[in-house]
């Protein structure tokens, strides 16, 4: 297997997963945990990779993307989405509720959405004990691990080369066998979603991008 420290998208975007500490899950509201280090991934087949995480380990995702030329992303945890804590769809947007995030505007998520502005922490749990977000809130276990759908901007939207005015101002926002594993809800706090500046006809109807990612 091929290990590397992110997930690539495409040839411009990619999605790191960083171990952070796990904070209390005690109804309490903490503040975003640090990165801990980015966690090693193997690519187990096309679009398809593996993820080695201890159970309880807590994570993070960054995102990057070229700033002039941004993308759509898609987060699913199981059947659930993390956006927007709906049921999950890898092949549609929608905006009410905003179920996606642009990048690299949106530089990271910390978890899955837990209503008011909160998120609840990603958290790795065992498939089969009904920890995770997908049973706790579908009651079943039928999909598990980690899903990204990424959607590419429609032609003419944006440069497809940086504006050379900007370059020297401007830069790459790139933030820096065991069983199955899902994703669990862990402790809680705050995270602000931003929402789409450029409207949901900028994106193209189909995703670039859509594979499922298992940790394990």
């Amino acid at each position: 297997m091929t290990a590397s420290d992110s997930i690539p998208l495409s040839d411009a975007c990619s999605v790191t997963l960083h171990r952070t500490l796990r904070i209390p899950d005690d109804g309490g509201e903490y503040p975003l945990p640090p990165s801990l280090g980015a966690m090693e991934i193997h690519r187990v087949d096309e679009g398809e990779f593996v993820v080695p995480m201890r159970r309880a380990e807590a994570l993070w995702l960054s995102f990057g993307a070229p700033w002039w030329k941004p993308h759509v992303l898609k987060v699913g945890i199981g059947g659930i989405d993390a956006i927007s804590g709906k049921t999950f769809s890898s092949q549609t947007l929608m905006t009410d509720p905003q179920d996606y995030v642009v990048v690299p505007n949106q530089p990271w998520l910390d978890g899955s959405n837990a209503g008011d502005g909160f998120i609840r922490q990603f958290v790795a749990v065992p498939l089969g004990e009904g920890l995770t977000v997908e049973a706790q809130l579908t009651g079943t276990e039928e999909q598990g691990g980690l899903t990204l759908s990424m959607f590419a901007p429609r032609p003419g939207r944006f440069p497809e080369e940086p504006p050379a005015r900007e370059m020297q101002s401007m830069g790459d926002m790139v933030v820096a066998s065991p069983p199955p594993m899902g994703l669990g809800a862990g402790g809680r706090m705050r995270q602000e979603i931003y929402a789409d500046e450029y409207g949901l006809d900028s994106w193209e109807p189909q995703p670039h991008f859509d594979r499922a990612r298992r940790p394990r």
